[in-house]
Order: structure tokens, then sequence, then C-alpha cells
């Protein structure tokens, strides 16, 4: 094992750039003497990484701890969970890693520019820049689950990762069954994570953003675009919009057309010309409209009251960095 200053030294490192904070109990004799037995360069670094470490607990809490040991066997099941010297160094070093469907469209586009709300786009950007987290293409709810069951038992694999998911959910606060078995996989392998409350992450798309994009065209997509804004009506019912399928609509497509599940009850006062409009949705590439640059983006965001829970997912996600 390398020396126990220069396992130090690497710990500590990891508080220098912000990334993690780093506690040791002073007040043991052992813990005491030692620190007095470094050179008071040494001891400076080190109260250094201590005290950032302290200033940053004031501003915000962190979500995942560790306690370090020198020797003994990881413990992942102890609260918090306990890692020897040789398992926490790599554990520290590794990226979190955010678990999605599909990691260009949900990382690099869904995530990236709803991070515009409260300028996190700036805190996010610094995080992938430096390596400290990544987008991993998990493929959908089933596969993602099976990830989950046969990587948990790795302790720097369970530590590292998030996963955010669809809901898949026909009406609200009811995930899909494949979307619950997977939330509960995560609870019981403690895999923090995230299930979308609306339908999917094109479910996420501002209506405004659409008509941006499609303004002017005055062709079918648009007048699905002013239907799909109008699912709030009758009887101002946002959730029409939430769980509407919005890559296949009512029907799938028109070469393959059947019936794609939406409940029955939340759409039984649309009228029969606004779910002919929507009947064929926007298309399996709807997602890439979160690519799209526009200043409007946070404002658009916010008006559609995505503020609480999306920016709450992103606070989180930071806060197991």
């Amino acid at each position: 094992m390398a020396p126990l200053r220069s396992i130090c030294d690497a710990l500590f490192a990891h508080s220098y750039d912000g990334r993690h904070r780093i506690e040791v109990d002073e007040t043991v004799g052992a813990v005491q003497a030692w620190l007095g037995r470094q050179s008071s360069m040494w001891r400076d670094a080190w109260e250094a990484a201590r005290d950032r470490s302290l200033r940053e607990a004031t501003r915000e809490v962190l979500r995942r701890s560790v306690c370090v040991v020198p020797a003994g066997r990881d413990d992942l099941k102890s609260t918090p969970p306990m890692l020897v010297v040789t398992t926490a160094l790599r554990v520290l070093r590794l990226p979190l890693r955010i678990l999605v469907e599909n990691g260009r469209t949900d990382g690099g586009r869904f995530l990236r520019r709803v991070s515009d709300l409260g300028r996190r786009n700036e805190r996010l950007k610094r995080f992938l820049d430096e390596g400290w987290l990544e987008f991993d293409s998990a493929g959908g709810n089933s596969e993602m689950s099976e990830v989950i069951k046969s990587s948990h038992a790795n302790p720097a694999w369970n530590l590292r990762h998030y996963a955010i998911f669809d809901s898949d959910a026909l009406h609200p606060n009811t995930p899909s069954p494949t979307a619950d078995t997977l939330l509960r996989r995560c609870g019981k392998y403690g895999i923090p994570h995230r299930c979308l409350l609306r339908r999917s992450a094109e479910n996420y798309l501002p209506p405004a953003a659409l008509e941006q994009l499609w303004a002017g065209s005055g062709d079918e997509r648009l007048r699905r675009v002013h239907a799909y804004r109008d699912l709030d009506q009758p009887g101002d019912r946002p959730e029409r919009r939430h769980h509407y399928a919005m890559k296949k609509g009512f029907r799938g497509s028109p070469e393959r057309a059947e019936p794609v599940p939406h409940d029955d009850g939340l759409y039984a006062g649309l009228s029969v010309e606004r779910r002919e409009v929507l009947a064929y949705g926007f298309g399996g590439s709807i997602r890439d409209v979160f690519g799209i640059p526009s200043a409007d983006w946070e404002r658009r965001l916010l008006e559609d009251g995505q503020g609480d829970e999306v920016g709450g997912m992103l606070d989180e996600v930071f806060s197991f960095r």
C-alpha cells in the first residue's frame, strides 16, 4: 500500500478543486499525532482543503458520503458506506455517470437544455468539461433495470451512478409497470434516481418551442403543434399534454396505424377533430428540438411549470457528484 501521506494527498486533492469534500476527525489522538509530524507546508495545504470543505458545506448539502477506513472490507450496507482506502481512491476518481435512455438526446440535449433553468447550464458545463459527470446510454426502462441488477454489487459502479428515466405514465402519479419495476430496483440497490413525472422527456418540450420551430410553415405540423398546445382545454388540464404520446400520437403512424395506449378518462373531453389532428404524433426525432438554440428557453420552461421538478432534479444530480 502507498504511504499514508501519499494516500492523504490523493484524497485531499478532490477537495482542492471543489469536487468532493473531505472531513477528518481531528479529535482522535492518533490523527492529531500524525498531523503534528507533517511539515508546516503540508499542514497549511491540509487546512486550506479542510476549510474549503467547511465553507462549501454551508452552501450546499451533498447527498452521498462515504467513510474511508485503512483496512478491512468494503461495506456498502453501512451508513454511510465504508470503503477501504484503495476502493475509495478508485471511486473518488470516477465521474458520476448519469444513466439515461440515450446519452445523445436525453443527456446531450434534454438535460443540457433544461439546465437553462436558473443558469444551471454553467455548472453543468463545468462538471462535463472537468470530467466529473458523464452521460451513459442504458436503453429503455427494461434494459436499464437489467443493467442495475447486474452491476449494483460493484462498489465503484453503485456509488458513481444516478438514473433518470421516463415514467411512461398514462396519467399523473402512476408509472408504467416497467418504470415501477425500475423504481423499486433502484430503491432496493441504493441507486439514486429520478423518474420523470410526465410521460417522457419529450413531454417537457414547451409548446412555444415547437411553435417557433414550425412558425410560418402553414402545414400539418403547425396544426398539430396548436392542437398539442391546446390539449389543456377544455377544463384547464395540462396533464393531457404531460401524458400524450409525443412520438406516436393516438394511432402510431399512417403506415401502421394502431391504438397507442392513453388514459380514456383523461382525454374523454377531447373533440374528434383535435384527436384526429394529433393521431400520429411528432415522430421519433422530436427530442432533437431540445437542441435548437434560443434565448427564450428558460422563460418557456418556467411558463410550462417545469421549474420545481426539473430544477430540483438537476440540483440533486449535482449533489451526488
